[in-house]
């Protein structure tokens, strides 16, 4: 269910692709902004994709531990991505790292920073071990940050306007933005799977084998974002050809 909200939102995205086209920029920039939308979209999932159990499909807390921490690297790679691409063709972006600077830019370095530290203080258990006092403070600290980072980049993408130049495309996104936002609440509230009971596992299996599962997830939400980010990019493209006959 939550894997076909996510479709759905990505497909109205890729509805507005044609609204107020913009001029393509130059091919280093506009795969910066490509890794850039790819990482926003990716952040987007990760608060769907939980790392907690829930009722259905019943898989363990390993399978979903596994699963958001995989897509919370990709989604770390593209970002790092995007800032060093960009960087590379702009190195004066680099002066938007004071605290001068306009605060769309500001704001994008503040998200990913919170992007990192969310990733960086949940590695391994013996560093949650020594970061956090309780499981109860990871869940805090982790959902505050995230929730900052959501924030901040959707920020970012909006008052920036590269390629979000239509009031449809930043309703929609601030509609992402906000119904993400609420999600982490309503999974603890209807769809985490309570702990006490649990179905009863064949023979000499601990665990269901679900690692097959996870590769096609995964696939598929790499797909969806690389496919959502690339429609922004490609309107430029359209653009760029339409105005040269």
């Amino acid at each position: 269910m939550l894997f076909g909200i996510m479709i759905l939102f990505f497909c109205g995205i890729a509805l507005l692709w044609h609204l107020d086209p913009q001029p393509a920029s130059p091919p280093v920039i506009e795969a910066s902004f490509l890794l850039g939308y790819g990482a926003f979209f990716l952040l987007c999932s990760l608060f769907f994709l939980s790392a907690r159990p829930a009722r259905y499909p019943f898989w363990d807390g390993r399978f979903f531990m596994s699963l958001h921490w995989w897509l919370a690297l990709i989604c770390v790679a593209f970002t790092a991505a995007h800032i060093g691409l960009f960087t590379l063709a702009q190195p004066l972006v680099l002066a938007y790292l004071h605290w001068g600077a306009s605060p769309p830019m500001q704001a994008g370095f503040l998200g990913a920073l919170a992007v990192l530290l969310c990733w960086l203080l949940s590695l391994t258990r013996p560093l949650r071990a020594v970061c956090y006092q309780n499981a109860r403070s990871f869940r805090v600290v982790h959902g505050v940050l995230a929730e900052a980072a959501l924030l901040l980049a959707a920020y970012h993408v909006i008052a920036t306007r590269f390629h979000v130049n239509h009031f449809l495309k930043v309703a929609l996104l601030l509609a992402v933005t906000s119904i993400c936002a609420i999600t982490p609440i309503i999974r603890r509230v209807v769809l985490e799977a309570p702990v006490a009971r649990r179905p009863e596992q064949p023979h000499g299996q601990k665990r269901r084998k679900v690692s097959v599962h996870l590769a096609l997830i995964v696939c598929a939400v790499f797909l969806l974002m690389c496919l959502a980010a690339l429609g922004f990019e490609t309107e430029g493209w359209f653009s760029q050809g339409q105005s040269h006959p």
